[in-house]
């Protein structure tokens, strides 16, 4: 499932709605069914993403994160990849801490974030 943010006009203004759909067209029949609107009601509907994050314990401590705990965080763009990251992510002893939210992840100074997208991983992390 993926999640999206539609912005939806109505006659007393604007109304922000989230949803869980497959695709964009069903994401808009079920912001139409739910809100009672046309489809010419929605004046922005964008795919947001979901994040696993997970402290890789080989990476912290020294390089680039000397005195700092490496956060690997991965951008999907369904639950679908998310839970397959997390479950290839579980298989690994460096990884610890491994979580999937909806929130962009955000850690303090003593933290470095390594950053990247599903698509940019290799096949270890895609396996089902």
């Amino acid at each position: 499932m993926i999640k999206y943010k539609a912005k939806v006009k109505h006659d007393k203004g604007h109304a922000v709605i989230y949803v869980y759909s497959n695709n964009e067209q069903q994401a808009r029949e079920e912001i139409c069914r739910l809100e009672l609107c046309p489809d010419s009601a929605i004046v922005k509907l964008e795919k947001l993403p979901i994040y696993v994050t997970m402290t890789d314990k080989f990476m912290s401590g020294w390089g680039m994160a000397e005195r700092k705990t490496n956060k690997f965080i991965v951008v999907c763009d369904s639950w679908k990849d998310a839970e397959t990251i997390e479950r290839n992510a579980k298989k690994r002893s460096e990884m610890k801490y491994i979580n999937i939210c909806i929130k962009k992840p955000r850690y303090g100074k003593n933290v470095l974030e390594s950053w990247k997208t599903f698509e940019q991983l290799g096949e270890i992390w895609k396996q089902n």
